[in-house]
C-alpha cells in the first residue's frame, strides 16, 4: 500500500536529512550498545512502539529528532493528530530548520477532520519555509540517488499539497487542483487523493475516481474518510 511505502520513505528521510546535515564527528553517536539496538529497532518494526520506547528509555540519545520523527509519522499513519503534532513541534525544538519537521507541521494544521483556519497564515509560512529549506539540500554522497529523490519528492508533496488546500479554501478552486495534482504526481498518497474528492469538477465521476484511489492507498483513517466521500457522491449520483 502507498502509507507503507511513505513510511519507508520517510525512514529514509531521516538517515538522509541527518546524512545532509551532521557529517563527521558531528554525526549522532549512541552511548551504550542498548541504546543503538533501541534505535535500530525503530526501522526494522511497524508502528510507533519502538520509536515511543526509545524516547522514554534514551532522553538524553543525540539520536532524539531521528527518532521523534519517527515516532511523529507512525502516529500520523495511525490518525493520532495530536501526539503527531506534539512530536512534531519536539523536533522543531531540537532542530528549527528540520524540513520533514516544518512541512508536517503545515500539514497537521490541514489535516481532514482536525483544520484549524486561524492558524492557515501559519500554515502556509511552514510550508514555504520547508519547501525552501528541501530545495537547498543536496545529495548525501553516500546516498542511493534514487532514495534520495523519492524522498526528496516526499517532502516537496507534503508542502504542495499544504499549500493546494490552502488555494481552495482562499476560493482559487483551479490552482487548488492543479497544485494537489502535483504532490500525488510527486507522491501518490491516499491523502493527496481524498483531497483531490473534495473538490469542484466538471465530472463527478473524476471525484469518484480521486476517493477510490484514496480508499486504496490508505493510510485506515483516510480510508475511513474517502470510504464516506465515495457514498456521498454515489448517493448524490443517484438523487
Amino acid at each position: 500500500m502507498a502509507w507503507a511505502v511513505a513510511r519507508s520513505l520517510a525512514i529514509s528521510a531521516l538517515l538522509c536529512t541527518a546524512a545532509s546535515a551532521q557529517v563527521g564527528p558531528h554525526a549522532p553517536q549512541a552511548k551504550t550498545r542498548d541504546e543503538l539496538d533501541s534505535f535500530g529497532l525503530i526501522f526494522e518494526t511497524a508502528g510507533p512502539a519502538a520509536a515511543e520506547s526509545f524516547l522514554r528509555l534514551f532522553p538524553g540519545s543525540e539520536f532524539m529528532e531521528q527518532a521523534q520523527l519517527a515516532a511523529m509519522h507512525n502516529r500520523y499513519d495511525l490518525g493520532d493528530i495530536p501526539r503527531s503534532r506534539q512530536l512534531a513541534l519536539a523536533v522543531l525544538t531540537i532542530n528549527p530548520e528540520s524540513p520533514d519537521a516544518l512541512l508536517h507541521s503545515a500539514r497537521l494544521i490541514v489535516t481532514p477532520g482536525f483544520e484549524s483556519p486561524g492558524q492557515f497564515a501559519e500554515a502556509r509560512r511552514l510550508a514555504e519555509a520547508g519547501i525552501a529549506r528541501v530545495k537547498t539540500m543536496k545529495i548525501p554522497t553516500a546516498a542511493d540517488s534514487r532514495v534520495w529523490l523519492r524522498t526528496r519528492n516526499s517532502f516537496l508533496a507534503v508542502g504542495t499539497s499544504v499549500l493546494g488546500w490552502l488555494a481552495f479554501r482562499e476560493g482559487k478552486p483551479d490552482v487548488a487542483v492543479g497544485l494537489l495534482q502535483q504532490a500525488a504526481a510527486y507522491d501518490p498518497q491516499g491523502e493527496y487523493f481524498y483531497r483531490l474528492s473534495l473538490l469542484p469538477a466538471s465530472n463527478r465521476s473524476d471525484l469518484s475516481g480521486w476517493a477510490s484511489r484514496a480508499i486504496q492507498a490508505g493510510p485506515e483513517w483516510i480510508t475511513v474518510l474517502a470510504r464516506h466521500r465515495l457514498e456521498q457522491l454515489n448517493q448524490n449520483e443517484a438523487r
